[in-house]
């Protein structure tokens, strides 16, 4: 594997390590409670013996506090998924519906090149949330993502090397921030 593009990703995130240099006070929030947490959290013993290796528990326990920080009403989680993805949702949020339509969906988890990661974005209500993974396993999947996230529905996009964040939020202007995970 080259590492030079995992240590340019990480050079381009160095800024906003652990939130530094991010003026939007959610999106701060976000990156302080959600992304750079390491302290541990209320659920982590049951999702830990969920996840198979050392990223997917990563993985797993970033889902569980996203859940818990956009505490969404209904959340759709493509099959190609593992079922971990599933259950660190509801672990964050006990109230979430999980749906089998991502239109009706507040949170969406796809792979980057899930049909539905590029047509579910448009028709996504506002106060959404749509995290794509794999956005940086090859050239299509970073052109893929690099449409997404330009697109003029996603307001505030989170690149964390594999994983892709997308918020649609009509109050604020289109921010990108690459952060280290």
């Amino acid at each position: 594997m080259n590492p030079f593009p995992l240590l340019r990703h990480w050079l381009k995130g160095i800024g906003k390590l652990r939130g530094f240099g991010i003026q939007s006070p959610w999106a701060y929030d976000f990156v302080r409670d959600v992304v750079a947490e390491r302290k541990p959290y209320y659920k982590y013993v049951e999702i830990d013996k969920l996840a198979v290796d050392r990223r997917e528990r990563k993985l797993c326990r970033f889902l569980l506090r996203t859940a818990n920080f956009c505490q969404p009403a209904t959340a759709f989680v493509d099959d190609s998924l593992p079922a971990a993805y599933a259950d660190s949702l509801k672990a964050g949020c006990t109230n979430t519906r999980l749906v089998d339509n991502p239109q009706e969906a507040r949170l969406l988890l796809l792979p980057v090149l899930s049909p539905h990661a590029k047509t579910a974005l448009p028709h996504l209500p506002a106060d959404s949330t749509l995290i794509l993974f794999g956005i940086n396993q090859s050239a299509a999947t970073r052109q893929r993502w690099a449409e997404i996230s330009t697109d003029n529905h996603s307001t505030t996009t989170f690149e964390l090397w594999k994983t892709g964040i997308i918020f649609v939020q009509n109050r604020y202007q289109q921010q990108h921030y690459i952060l280290n995970f």
